[in-house]
Formats: C-alpha cells, structure tokens, sequence
C-alpha cells in the first residue's frame, strides 16, 4: 500500500513538473537564440524564427546587440504555436507574409511607428480574433487579413489611407467594419466573401469602391453558401468619385443606399460594369443623407440599420420683401413691356443667377436676393420695371443695413468661381446663392475661410479627427494635413510653412484660403475695397 501510495505521488510529481515547464515555456518571451537575424549598415533583420516556440512574441528593440528594423518576407511562417504578437514601434512595415499561416495566433497588436501591414501579412491565421491597428499605419495590403476566419470585427483607425485589394477577403465571421474618415482608397474584393458582414461604416473621405469589393466574382464548385455580404444598409459619402465594376453585383440582401449627395451628384459617380443593382427597384438611394454625422446615423442595433431622420435638401432662406424707397436715379427708365433700350437683359422678377426671389403681392414690390445685395424693383400697370445693371448694386438698403456690391460685373466668373464676402454668410457658388453658417475672416493680415465649405465645393473630401485636432482634406490623390494651431501643413507629406495657422472658431475649422485652394488647383483673388474673395477652379 505504501508503495503504490509512494509510486502516485511521484507520477503526480511528474505530471506537476512537466505542466509547470509548459506553462513557462507557453507564457515566457522568447530567448535571442528563437530568432535568426542578419545584419546590415548595423541593423538587424528577423529572417526565421524557431518554429517549436509555444506562446506570445514581442518583437525586441535588439537582438545580440543589434537594433531590431526590419522583419523579412516569411519570418513567421508556419509557427503554429504562436498565441499572440506585438509589433513595436521600430517595426516600419510588416512584410509580405510575414505571419502567414500561424494557425493558433489569437491577436496582433501594432504599435505607434507601424506604417505599412504587406501583402498576405496574416493570412490564413485561422484563430486570429483581435487586431489592434496603430494610428501610425498608411497602408494595409493586399490580402493582409483575408480568411481569418475568427475575426468579427475590425476598426480602421484615423491615419489610414489606402486599403488595398482582399485585405478582409473571405473572413467568414466578421461581422463589424468601422472605417476611419482617412481611408481615401479602398481597392478590389475588399469584402467579398465576407458573408456575415453586416455593418460597414465607410470613410466619409473615400473615393472609390473597388471592384467585387461587397461581392464575389465566381462560383466555387461544391459551395452553395453565398459569397455576397449581409448588408442590407449602407452609407456612401459625396466623396465617392468610382464605384468600380461589380462592386454590388449579385448583393442580394442590399436594400437602401443612404447617400450624402444630391440626386444630381450621384448621377456624376463612374459606375462599372454589372452594377445593375444600384438602379434596380431592390435598392432604395436616399439622397442628402446627413453623413456628416455618420455615427449618429448608423446604429447596429442586433444586427439592423436604424437611419436617424435624413436631413432635407437645404432651401434658399426666406426672404421678408421689406419697402425700400428707391430714389428715381436708381432704376433707369424703360418702356412697359420691360425690354431694355441698351441691349440689356430683361428682368421680369426672376434672376438668371439663379437667386431666391419673393414678391410682395399687395405692394407689387419683387426683391431679388443676389450675395447679400437687394434690388427692388417697382412695377407699373403689371409691368416689370427693367434693372439694365443687376450685377452693380450700389449701397443698397436692406433691413435697415447697407450692403455694398462694387465688384460683380462678370457673370462667367461668377458662373465658374466661389464667390465670398468678408464678414458675410451668403456666397455664390458657381452662380448659385448660398448661404454659409459662418463668415470668411481677415487673421493676420490673410484671409480664412471655413475648410469644408471651401474644399468640399472645390471637389474634396475633408475629414476632422477631434482627438488629434487634424483636418484632413483629400481629393484625388492629394492629401492635406493641418493641424489646429500649428504653422506647418503637409500636403501628401511633405511640409509647408503657413502665414497664419488654422483656427477653430464657432466649431468651424478656418484655414489659410490661398493655401486650400491653389494646393486644390484653383486660383485665388482678392479685391480689397469689396472685401471680396473669388476662388476659381483652373479646369
């Protein structure tokens, strides 16, 4: 009896020793001697690493003495005991497959100073489920996460540009994308496959949808399960420029569009080849959807789409027709019909600018509303006294203020400028009346102008990352950062030194107008007397 007691208190004793030597070796960091370097101009390289390790890495500063800079093509694959990785911040880019195939890794956490995840970096890491993205990264490439099939859900962070092709592709269980309005670039097949994907929120800076990217492009044999995702509600920002070919072919649940343009600015996106969908009676577009405030729209609420109230298309303001004496010099004589004698343009209580206009039935006055300026017309036996002159409005009384209007005599620029007044809300966009929530204002002897009225009517997206105090502005491949009260900007990240730094002022981030503008191909002037700014695109 003793010694069969004796003989199960050794057995045990073994089983402790050994459980104890694995749990050390599964828990302690790797030794030196688990990674194989080399060494060039004093930098070491990760070129292999030991394949029996079981358990967590991070990626040391040195190694035998070396910095650590660079992780090489295929280091890690095939360690399939590896539960879990940090990439530090001496890491600049994780190379092409670099953790390829590490079946058990449970999570990837990368540190400020990552730039760039490459090309099938982590694919087919079966049981990955937690990736944490540093802000510092530019670009995620093709493939990088595709069929990682634990993971179900993925937040892009502020910083992000370009997301290459297949990135997600085939991650059957991700459920969840939050994109950060930085991403200007999403490339092909980004989502296909992704079948139980069912809430995306994409950048309110992107510019193209690449093609299959919420689709996939041919029928795997023996497989019946869809290979389109499970969004049946999604936002897309004016900002989109192409929606490529495929892109929502054969998206069979897709069921509301909720765009933050207006009828006429999706009719001027590029859409590809087999994207019938989107004009099918399946698909509902909503447009002038308030995607500037995107979070507040999308709530994922068990897996459905619940809008906020859409915001209606802005009206021209109202206007109150206000009895203005009009001194006889004011409106040069006319016949009844209302044609002019000078070759003028008749004026019959409409306005070819395409300016808000109310008429006063009971006095027969018509107040035309151009940039601040109002003409008032009389009117004589139902006939329109005719203005010769609408664009040159001198001192005119309005609700008791005077407005000057010295300097808009040519209507091709105002057709094809923007057009601002100094301490003034109203403009004119390319012809148009428009009313802004805050005025242009003079900083240090220069001229700024609120950002996203600016950029957004010159084609650009902008984007505001609150944390960092950053306005983004991006249009084609350019892209603008300035900071809040900082006198440098970079532009596609080189520096310039600005006159007058950004400002925040009534919640509305003002910006050097000649620096906005000529970096997004326009010209600028300036008319001093008129304190009046033209902006005018060069094509």
């Amino acid at each position: 009896m003793k010694k069969r007691f004796s003989r199960l208190v050794f057995a045990l004793s073994l089983a402790a020793c050994a459980l104890t030597a694995m749990a050390v070796t599964a828990s302690a960091q790797p030794s030196e001697e688990d990674f194989v370097i080399s060494v060039e101009d004093g930098k070491a390289t990760i070129t292999s690493f030991n394949k029996d390790y079981i358990g967590e890495v991070s990626i040391p500063a040195t190694i035998q003495g070396y910095p650590v800079a660079y992780i090489g093509e295929g280091a890690f694959k095939g360690c399939y005991n590896i539960t879990g990785v940090t990439i530090p911040s001496n890491i600049e880019t994780v190379p092409k497959e670099a953790f390829y195939s590490c079946n058990n890794l449970a999570y990837v956490t990368f540190e400020n100073g990552v730039k760039t995840v490459g090309e099938v970096a982590f694919k087919y890491c079966s049981k990955l489920s937690n990736v944490s993205l540093a802000t510092s990264i530019g670009e995620i490439g093709n493939g990088a996460f595709s069929e990682c099939n634990r993971l179900e859900s993925i937040t892009i962070p502020y910083g992000v540009k370009k997301i290459d092709n297949y990135v997600f592709g085939d991650c059957d269980n991700l459920k969840e994308v939050d994109m950060a309005d930085s991403v200007v670039l999403m490339g092909e097949r980004v989502f296909s496959g992704c079948k139980n994907l069912t809430y995306v929120k994409l950048s309110a800076g992107l510019t193209s949808i690449g093609e299959n990217s919420f689709c996939w492009t041919y029928v795997r044999p023996f497989v019946t399960d869809p290979y389109y995702t499970s969004v049946v509600d999604i936002v897309i920002p004016k900002s989109i420029v192409t929606i490529d070919d495929r892109a929502f072919s054969n998206s069979g649940v897709l069921k509301n569009i909720y765009y933050s343009g207006s009828e006429d600015d999706w009719n001027k996106i590029s859409i590809g080849d087999d994207n019938a969908i989107l004009l099918s009676d399946q698909v509902t577009i909503h447009y002038n959807s308030a995607v500037d405030s995107i979070e507040d729209i999308y709530a994922a609420q068990n897996g459905t789409f619940v809008p906020s109230a859409t915001a209606a298309p802005t009206a021209a303001p109202s206007v109150t027709p206000t009895a203005v004496p009009v001194s006889p010099t004011a409106v040069p004589d006319n016949d009844n019909g209302g044609n002019t004698d000078n070759g003028g343009s008749e004026n019959n209580g409409t306005n070819d600018n395409n300016n808000s206009t109310t008429t006063d039935e009971n006095s027969g006055t018509t107040t035309i509303v151009n940039n601040n300026t109002v003409v008032n017309n009389t009117t004589t036996n139902n006939n329109t006294t005719t203005n010769n002159n609408t664009t040159i409005n001198n001192n005119i009384t309005t609700n008791n203020n005077i407005t000057t209007n010295n300097n808009i005599t040519n209507n091709n620029n105002i057709v094809n400028s923007l057009v601002l007044y100094i301490g003034q809300t109203t403009a004119s966009v390319f012809g148009q009346s428009v009313e802004n929530d805050v005025a242009p204002v003079v900083r240090n002897d220069r001229t700024m102008l609120p950002a996203r009225f600016v950029a957004e009517n010159l084609g650009a997206a902008v984007a505001w990352d609150q944390a960092a105090q950053q306005v983004t502005i991006t249009k084609g491949d350019k892209v603008i950062v300035i900071t809040i009260g900082s006198d440098t900007a970079y532009v596609n990240g080189s520096p310039y030194t600005l006159d007058s730094p950004a400002f925040v002022e009534n919640d509305r981030t003002y910006t050097p107008v000649r620096f906005i503008a000529e970096n997004l191909d326009a010209d600028v002037g300036w008319d001093q007397a008129a304190q009046q700014v033209t902006i005018t695109p060069k094509n």
